[in-house]
């Protein structure tokens, strides 16, 4: 099975029984040259510990399994939850945590050694999730996010700018931004409305 892979998604979904929920936002990767890109942005080395939020299937954390030395995935979805813990079973650096990331404690989490995050963000979600990661104590050291393009473009925008705002301003506090890559939706299934950004974040020096 490759999960970037359209046909093999589909049929894993159909098999799971599964319908990607739109409230969830549930559009599952499936594009193999995004992927490479997803974790080469996230410059993940053999000791770094990682947060991934929404993992979905587990197309980028089988990646980042790879390289990190633990990985933390928050799923909110019960049966995503369930097929990722079977899946997973055998990854002593694997920790799957159920529930809403927007309750998760991110100090704790940050304290236990989470020093990156890398994740295909929730669209409903996301700027509330990254703005939670902003304010954790301690921060994270680099961050890898797709968001959508929208999103994207508030978080890099320039003083002066339409799209310059709250956002902006919370996210280059501390944050080197830079976009990475747009996304087609065709590089989902289901494909979303919007087209979406890969989100480079680089803490600055203290």
């Amino acid at each position: 099975m490759k999960l970037t892979s359209p046909k093999d998604v589909t049929e894993l979904l159909a098999s799971l029984k599964f319908r990607p929920s739109k409230t969830l936002g549930q559009n599952f990767l499936v594009d193999g040259n995004i992927l490479r890109i997803m974790l080469d942005t996230a410059e993940i080395g053999p000791e770094d510990q990682v947060l991934e939020i929404g993992p979905g299937l587990g197309v980028l954390t089988e990646g980042l399994l790879a390289r990190a030395k633990r990985v933390v995935a928050i799923e909110l979805d019960k049966r995503l939850y369930a097929y990722l813990r079977e899946r997973f079973a055998g990854q002593k650096n694997f920790e799957l945590i159920p529930g809403d990331a927007l309750d998760a404690d991110f100090n704790a989490l940050m304290k236990s050694g989470i020093n990156k995050v890398a994740s295909n963000l929730p669209y409903g979600a996301g700027s509330r999730i990254l703005v939670e990661l902003f304010e954790s104590n301690p921060a994270p050291v680099r961050m890898s996010v797709t968001v959508q393009h929208e999103v994207a473009d508030r978080l890099a925008a320039q003083p002066g700018t339409k799209k310059y705002g709250l956002l902006s301003v919370l996210a280059q506090l501390d944050y080197e931004v830079e976009i990475r890559k747009i996304v087609a939706a065709s590089c989902f299934y289901p494909a979303p409305q919007v087209k979406s950004a890969i989100v480079s974040l680089r803490r600055r020096p203290v």
